[in-house]
């Protein structure tokens, strides 16, 4: 990293303990959390450009995702939410794939 890169992640490094206030509820050390979210800052002053907007508002989407990434493989899984269309239609596809399941069990197909 050259002396800008340097200087922007000083002023920005309290991003991450932000970002951490909403992976409190987790099981999760974090210390691992906090590696991760420092890795997401890193990432971002690489790929920051300043027609895309405020850098922390661009920081913020890296760093969470560095950090939900760690809980994907650490196989802890987390909660996505989802409008009440998508949900729908989660059901929906849910209630197919039981239904599929009932009739190859009750006909032995």
């Amino acid at each position: 990293m050259n002396e800008k890169e340097l200087k922007m992640f000083e002023e920005n490094k309290k991003l991450v303990p932000y970002c951490l206030k909403y992976f409190k509820y987790s099981k999760q050390e974090y210390e691992p959390l906090l590696q991760e979210g420092y890795l997401g800052l890193i990432y971002a002053i690489k790929n920051y450009n300043i027609e895309k907007g405020k850098f922390s508002t661009f920081a913020i989407s890296y760093i969470k995702g560095y950090m939900n990434n760690y809980f994907a493989f650490q196989g802890e899984g987390f909660s996505v939410k989802l409008s009440s269309h998508d949900s729908r239609k989660f059901y929906k596809i849910q209630r197919y794939k039981n239904k599929d399941w009932f009739i190859k069990k009750k006909w032995g197909i």
